[in-house]
């Protein structure tokens, strides 16, 4: 099921939800240029455990709306703990991937109440706004890069 969450005035982000019935719900955030799509099997997994499953798209990813600001870790934990409050969240199990994993290892310690649980998936520490004078321009970078696997070594 998808939700649409507010959480400021101005910016919702979209959730897609599986229920569950079991004590900890799951927090999944994806990484940089990516969306809550890549938990979908994870997610699966865990509602047939009989979790509640929240896999969000963070500001500016999947249906998420695209502010012109925002785009830093202070920002996105904040949108977290929002949305975690609009859903009646108080003790979940948060998954990071990527980026997402260092929005969750902020999230964690700035509010232990809220996470019951941590878990880490390819972490790297990277903050685009400290970087890039704006979201176009972080994902104009990103799309000029030239992208290309390493080669095998036998």
């Amino acid at each position: 099921m998808d939700l649409s969450v507010p959480v400021t005035d101005d910016v919702k982000l979209h959730f897609r939800h599986r229920p569950g019935t079991a004590s900890l719900p799951f927090l999944l955030v994806h990484g940089m240029a990516s969306s809550a799509r890549l938990w979908d099997e994870v997610a699966d997994h865990l509602a047939a455990a009989d979790h509640a499953v929240y896999a969000v798209d963070l500001r500016g990813h999947g249906d998420s709306d695209t502010p012109e600001s925002g785009y830093d870790i202070p920002t996105a934990v904040a949108d977290l703990v929002a949305a975690s409050a609009a859903l009646g969240l108080d003790r979940v199990v948060v998954a990071g991937h990527s980026w997402g994993g260092n929005i969750s290892v902020r999230l964690t310690a700035e509010h232990p109440e809220l996470v019951a649980a941590l878990a880490l998936v390819d972490g790297g520490w990277l903050e685009p706004a400290k970087a890039f004078p704006s979201w176009d321009a972080f994902v104009g970078a990103l799309r000029r890069r030239p992208w290309r696997a390493p080669p095998c070594r036998a």
